[in-house]
């Protein structure tokens, strides 16, 4: 009967021993998140990354901590960060939509109420003109027609390859939900540029498109051609130089990352 009292008494012990360490890491990750959150508010945003990452490191099932981190990277990314020359190579390379995306699943497994969040966050608006983002945040699935419409429609299509001045994407695909779409292209500026405007100007072409079976069908002029969105969240129409259809020569379209890095 004692061995039994001992073996209880050295169980409870240890449950109210994991409590109270459970309770001090989450203590401590929302520490180093207020602390993080005060850095962002300031625009110190790699101070800011860092203290996130301590916040997850502290405790990984502190949701908030979670997002906070996965915004942050999604600013350093978007930003293309100048202070982050200076840095030292892991946290340059810690910034990937592979860590905005793993911290952001797992603060919605956390906390389902951020994945509303996330649907209006400023912090995440190019994240969410990913196909990433349709395909494993909001669920949608390209193999049905109507969500890959939606798919066509919320995710910013450029070019991939050319960029004027290693910036803007030479061409880009817009997507309407009435079955009207454009092609809008950056063309270089000749001759003495104004002071603060852009070295480019757009211009733009009107077709049309539909969705069947998968397959999505570009018209213009009475001329069609073909396409499909692959698993990497690529939409390439290969005829379109052929049968020049496209008012480009470029064909293939998906979402890049920072190209300055």
């Amino acid at each position: 009967m004692i061995k039994i009292y001992k073996k209880l008494l050295l169980t409870v012990l240890g449950l109210s021993l994991s409590m109270v360490v459970c309770s001090a890491s989450l203590q401590l990750a929302k520490q180093l998140n207020l602390q993080g959150y005060q850095q962002y508010q300031n625009g110190n945003y790699v101070q800011a990354l860092r203290l996130f990452r301590r916040a997850v490191a502290a405790d990984e099932n502190y949701a908030l901590a979670q997002y906070n981190l996965a915004c942050t990277i999604a600013i350093a990314l978007d930003r293309c960060l100048e202070e982050l020359a200076d840095e030292d190579d892991e946290l340059v390379n810690f910034i990937s939509r592979d860590n905005i995306f793993s911290a952001l699943k797992k603060s919605i497994k956390l906390d389902p109420k951020r994945l509303e969040r996330s649907k209006t966050d400023a912090d995440l608006a190019d994240i969410r003109k990913t196909y990433r983002y349709n395909h494993e945040i909001l669920g949608y699935n390209k193999n049905d027609d109507e969500q890959l419409q939606m798919i066509l429609y919320n995710v910013d299509w450029q070019s991939t390859g050319m960029r004027l001045y290693h910036t803007e994407p030479a061409v880009r695909l817009i997507f309407h939900k009435d079955g009207q779409m454009q092609v809008k292209m950056a063309n270089f500026i000749e001759g003495k540029i104004p002071e603060d405007a852009l070295p480019w100007y757009h211009t733009y072409k009107n077709g049309q498109y539909r969705v069947k079976d998968g397959v999505i069908t570009l018209a213009f002029n009475g001329k069609t051609v073909q396409g499909t969105l692959s698993e990497d969240g690529t939409l390439a129409f290969p005829d379109a130089e052929k049968n020049a259809v496209l008012p480009t020569d470029i064909y293939r379209f998906s979402r890049p990352d920072c190209f300055n890095f």
